[in-house]
């Protein structure tokens, strides 16, 4: 349920007028909607061609073309792209033999590093709110001082809304002869979500012992999400 207030309140231009702060901020307000979950329940609140709604949750506007409602962003063809960018909170250890999802992620200082709503940075798991295609890109550091043995995997896992995780992307890679050097990884995909479907990104080594993934700069994801 999303709730609208002064839907059909139009923007008040003021030709050859000084004006005050106060007076902008009176004038100019658009009218708010708090986050509508799809397109479909904000598409229940029809509006003439051109207006404008800010959603205050997600700090985004969106503008009706008569028919329907879009996020004002960047996008073309009919679409709306959304990005998003994020660090690691605090090392991660990964134990030898154990798969592990990448959690505590952090969007640090805002507008160097942003989220979308379906992500779940602490749990590390985005889960799809509207039909999209998402893309997801991960750059992995393996700490130095704990093994030069065995592989160092990331996988990119998919989820359908009724089922189980499944791989869909993987790469693989071997520490360093120097023990004394750290490890970096990528792994990158796009992706079709439906409403429900989720993705997720997960560690794996073999090296006998517990390796930890750095965190800050040296982990960081991100992407974007194209809607249409």
């Amino acid at each position: 349920m999303i709730t609208v207030t002064n839907i059909f309140q139009g923007v008040k231009l003021i030709k050859d007028e000084e004006l005050a702060s106060n007076e902008v901020d009176a004038r100019f307000k658009l009218p708010s909607v708090n986050h509508p979950q799809t397109k479909t329940e904000l598409n229940s609140f029809p509006a003439p061609i051109g207006s404008m709604v800010y959603d205050p949750t997600t700090n985004t506007i969106f503008y009706s073309n008569g028919f329907d409602w879009f996020q004002l962003m960047s996008g073309g063809g009919g679409t709306v792209t959304q990005g998003y960018s994020f660090s690691k909170s605090g090392a991660l250890s990964i134990l030898s033999g154990v798969e592990t999802v990448i959690s505590s992620w952090s969007i640090g200082a805002s507008p160097a590093y942003s989220t979308l709503v379906g992500w779940d940075l602490i749990n590390g798991v985005y889960t799809a709110s509207i039909e999209e295609n998402i893309s997801i890109h991960v750059n992995i550091t393996w700490s130095a001082g704990f093994s030069t043995l065995g592989n160092r995997i990331i996988r990119i896992q998919y989820k359908p809304n009724a089922g189980v995780w499944t791989t869909i992307k993987e790469t693989i890679t071997q520490p360093d002869a120097n023990i004394a050097i750290v490890t970096t990884q990528e792994c990158c995909i796009n992706a079709y979500l439906d409403v429900g479907d989720s993705v997720r990104i997960v560690a794996f080594q073999d090296s006998g012992v517990a390796v930890d993934i750095t965190s800050g700069n040296q982990t960081t994801s991100c992407g974007f999400r194209t809607t249409v």
